[in-house]
């Protein structure tokens, strides 16, 4: 493992690469079981830098020769400090029945604590109601659906059948 390498997850993109001061997108897995990852920036800067690891791992195969553009943003700790705490967000939100805004609120605050910086978070995080959306959406993917009508209610398991318990 490299000391300037790491996975980490986000809600939306996926797993992620941090290499240096970098993020890599998984692109593509390749049947001998390495992963393609083409930097973030390819689809607005066109960033040609690219990375192979052996899985998901950080073991590096191959690192391409193309250098990132100079205009290229790099990703500081704190960065990496808010795509965790989405991501821790996005777990607690279908494993904990409390309020989403309460894990939103609870999260932020190990993340300031962390940092030390609440101007620099409170600049850098995204809005409760931005995020919000997609909180919800993640824990009513786990939950059963609510039955609309009364036919949607299946009552055929034995603990509904209180007359042949009495009979």
């Amino acid at each position: 493992m490299t000391d300037n390498t790491k996975i980490i997850h986000s809600s939306h993109e996926g797993p992620m690469l941090l290499h240096g001061e970098f993020i890599y997108l998984k692109n593509q897995e390749r049947p001998n079981g390495n992963i393609y990852w083409r930097c973030k920036e390819y689809s607005t800067l066109k960033c040609p830098a690219s990375i192979t690891t052996k899985g998901l791992s950080t073991d590096i195969i191959n690192l391409s020769k193309q250098e990132h553009f100079s205009e290229h943003p790099k990703t500081s700790n704190l960065d990496v400090g808010v795509l965790s705490m989405l991501n821790n967000c996005r777990k607690r939100a279908i494993t904990e029945t409390i309020p989403i805004r309460q894990i939103y609120r609870s999260e932020l605050a190990g993340l300031v604590s962390k940092t030390k910086d609440i101007e620099k978070v409170a600049k850098n995080i995204p809005k409760f109601e931005n995020v919000k959306k997609n909180l919800y959406k993640v824990r009513l993917e786990d939950l059963p659906k609510i039955p609309k009508e009364r036919s949607d209610i299946e009552l055929s398991l034995d603990r509904f059948c209180l007359h042949q318990k009495f009979s």
